[in-house]
This record gives structure tokens, sequence and C-alpha cells, in this order.
């Protein structure tokens, strides 16, 4: 038989080592949740989720820098004899510019084209669509998960 004294130390050391394991389990779910959390934080389609406004607002500030800006055009108004100064100085160049007929060829590649360009568009919103709903089931998912040790 074991006296008092060792009988109490080894409950102690049972009570510490299970807490001890308490303890690292706890750990792991907290580390697990702040590599998830720090993922969040990088990944671009967590955040366009979040907060879809911001990413309207970036996208249209980036658009606005990067569409240069349209060049004002000067009318000056010459007589005959200025005009007919600079054309034979050679400052002025003249050529003439034909008028493009409208054509049914072209009107219907311009409506063909633009039929195309919206089909695409439809199927690259429609698998943007799944893509993201994956995505939300997979989170979703994932949050519901529960660690049993």
């Amino acid at each position: 038989m074991m006296p008092r004294n060792e009988i109490q130390c080894a409950e102690d050391a049972c009570r510490i080592r299970d807490r001890m394991g308490r303890i690292r389990n706890q750990m792991d779910r907290e580390v697990k949740g702040l590599k998830k959390g720090a993922g969040n934080l990088l990944s671009i389609h967590h955040q366009m989720r979040s907060h879809p406004w911001v990413g309207v607002g970036a996208a249209a500030l980036i658009g606005f820098f990067i569409v240069p800006a349209r060049k004002k055009r000067q009318e000056i108004q010459l007589d005959e004899q200025t005009v007919q100064n600079l054309i034979e100085r050679g400052d002025i160049k003249v050529h003439a510019q034909r008028k493009q007929k409208k054509s049914w060829v072209r009107s219907a590649t311009t409506l063909a084209t633009n039929a195309a360009l919206r089909a695409a568009l439809a199927y690259a919103g429609q698998q943007f669509g799944k893509v993201s709903g994956t995505m939300a089931a997979d989170d979703k998912a994932s949050v519901n998960e529960v660690e049993v040790n």
C-alpha cells in the first residue's frame, strides 16, 4: 500500500496530464483557426464576398486611372487666305477622307460579334456563379465541422 502523500502526488500528476492534453487540443484548434483567418485575410474571393462595394469601388478607381483621358480638340477659325498660305508652306497636309458606306455584311458581322460576346459573357458568369457557390458551400461546411479527439 502506498502512503497517502504518494497517492495524492499520483492523482495530481494525472490531473496535470489531463489538463495538459486539453490545453494541447485547444491550442491545435486555435492554431487552425488562426491559419484559416490569415488565409481569409489574404483571399481575394473571401474579401469580395465580405465587402463587395469596396471591390466595385477599387475596380472603378483602377479603371479611371487606366483609361487615358480624351484629348480636347481645339477648334480655330481661319480665313481662306491663311489656310492657303499654310498649305503652300507645307504646315498643313490635306487628305481626302472617304465616307464609309454601311453595308448589310458589316451590319451582320457586327450583330454576330455582339451575340457571340454576350454568349461568352453569360457563360463566364455562369461558371463564376458555380465556382463561388461551391466555395461558399465549402466554407460553410468547414465552419460546421466539429473536431473530435
